[in-house]
């Protein structure tokens, strides 16, 4: 996924500024280089590490995944409950957690039920260091307070994105059946009650 896909993503799916954008992708830059086929770690030119553990874990060959305390993909989850609710909600839309429609599906999910007041401060920030600090500090919570980077890598992506018509066409977030979102919707619920 590209950069401009993810920025297109959001400007879709949301009524976010697009600072706060900047912002939120200040940080997917700064924890995976805006890379949603990311194993912490790797940095192998080809991602090949990333690809044989998501296909492991894709094939059931790593069922306690969600416990090695490895950071996964654009948000680099890494606490065990996001972890395996990331990878639930990959295969409620048939997808591998390598997905990046699914993530930030996901993301959006995970910002607006269980981040609300996160949520609620990026929907009316117009300010791309606040948007990257409420992100990095309130969502991401890294060992290491960078906020500072992650608001320069917003202010580029920013610089790159803001006001320009990138793709006419965004790709369309997943579908799953109705069903699968009966199913999705009963697993956000649950995620809620177990962070309570």
């Amino acid at each position: 996924m590209s950069k401009a896909t993810i920025w297109n993503y959001l400007k879709t799916h949301t009524s976010l500024p697009d600072e706060a954008i900047a912002g939120i992708m200040g940080n997917m830059e700064a924890e995976s280089n805006c890379e949603a086929c990311r194993v912490q770690g790797d940095f192998t030119s080809d991602r090949r590490v990333s690809k044989e553990y998501a296909q492991k874990v894709n094939s059931g060959l790593l069922p306690t995944w969600h416990t090695d305390a490895k950071g996964w993909g654009l948000c680099q989850w890494t606490f065990y409950t996001r972890k395996d609710n990331l990878r639930k909600t990959c295969q409620s839309y048939g997808v591998g957690i390598e997905d990046e429609n699914a993530q930030l599906a996901f993301f959006l999910a995970e910002m607006q039920m269980e981040y609300t007041s996160t949520w609620n401060k990026l929907l009316n920030c117009h300010s791309i260091y606040e948007a990257a600090s409420y992100v990095c500090c309130e969502y991401e919570r890294p060992a290491v307070n960078n906020v500072a980077a992650r608001a320069d890598y917003g202010q580029t992506i920013y610089n790159q994105f803001h006001g320009k018509n990138i793709d006419p066409e965004p790709t369309p977030s997943p579908t799953p059946s109705d069903d699968k979102t009966a199913k999705i919707i009963n697993l956000l619920e649950q995620i809620i009650d177990l962070l309570r």
